[in-house]
């Protein structure tokens, strides 16, 4: 399989269950290593274990949030995990954006808590805004 894809353009990648769509995403996203090819961004090949680079131009959105977001973790701290990993933001600045960011969005009440406890749109909401 080969395409380009063109910053501002989507893509949809269609097909039978077995297909290989799920396969690719994971790919892309590093969770799986390709057996032969490669994988590039910007001519930038992406190397399985080269998180820094991928992890700043892909995000992955699970379909349900309630088994790919730790139960255990409090809004905040899933929140700050992609922040700490591709920004140079300190610690209380990040802070400062993940509140300034869940109020704007609405969920300034669930900051603190854990994900268990959520509603499933707000899961959804949280998971989207991890993704950005």
């Amino acid at each position: 399989m080969s395409f380009t894809l063109r910053e501002g353009q989507t893509l949809a990648i269609i097909g039978e269950n077995g297909s290989g769509k799920s396969t690719l995403a994971k790919m892309l996203a590093g969770m799986i290593e390709p057996t032969s090819g490669e994988l590039l961004i910007d001519d930038h090949p992406l190397h399985f274990g080269d998180y820094s680079f991928r992890s700043q131009r892909i995000r992955m959105i699970f379909q349900d949030p309630s088994t790919s977001l730790n139960p255990r973790q409090r809004i905040s701290q899933i929140l700050d995990f992609p922040l700490r990993l591709n920004t140079d933001l300190e610690p209380e600045q990040r802070r400062k954006q993940i509140i300034e960011t869940m109020r704007m969005v609405g969920l300034l009440r669930i900051t603190s808590v854990t994900i268990r406890i959520c509603w499933h749109p707000d899961k959804n909401s949280v998971w989207v805004w991890r993704a950005r």
